[in-house]
């Protein structure tokens, strides 16, 4: 979740510049390609915790390491202000079960969370990738999917 928060935490200005890498054991991991906002950012380690805090509670943030190296975000700065667009076919399946959420920050997550992935569902068929009609897995166009390939050895067995 610490991931899913950063967006919000950082804000729109810095968001393609400084890529939230990992969290493990309460230490969120930071990487930025240019050493100067490495530097600059260790003088905001402390309102970093303090955003996180108030999205996920205490505890669950509490340092902060900046590393210099390739974010590889740079390409998806242009991508990321293109509105995301979801087909009929997915925009039915899930408004039902978000309406039973009570809590409207985890609803306008999850929500969130569907669109982005709605959206990179429809890319992926765009670019050439098929759907199993049997699972709904999306596959390579040549490539069989899992339950077929499950299948096949459960037969051969």
């Amino acid at each position: 979740m610490a991931l899913y928060y950063w967006p919000q935490v950082i804000g729109d200005k810095l968001i393609f510049k400084i890529k939230a890498e990992r969290v493990t054991n309460g230490i969120l991991w930071l990487k930025t390609n240019d050493p100067s906002l490495t530097q600059n950012l260790t003088f905001f380690r402390k309102q970093i915790i303090r955003k996180y805090n108030r999205f996920l509670g205490p505890g669950v943030v509490r340092a902060v390491r900046i590393v210099t190296g390739e974010t590889g975000i740079a390409q998806k700065a242009e991508n990321k202000k293109e509105k995301i667009i979801i087909k009929e076919k997915f925009k039915n399946k899930f408004p039902q079960k978000i309406e039973e959420i009570k809590d409207e920050e985890l609803k306008d997550a999850f929500s969130h969370f569907f669109r982005y992935h709605s959206s990179l569902r429809e890319g992926r068929l765009m670019n050439g990738d098929l759907e199993c009609p049997q699972c709904g897995r999306l596959i390579k166009k040549n490539e069989d999917c899992l339950c077929t390939k499950q299948k096949k050895r459960r037969t051969s067995l």
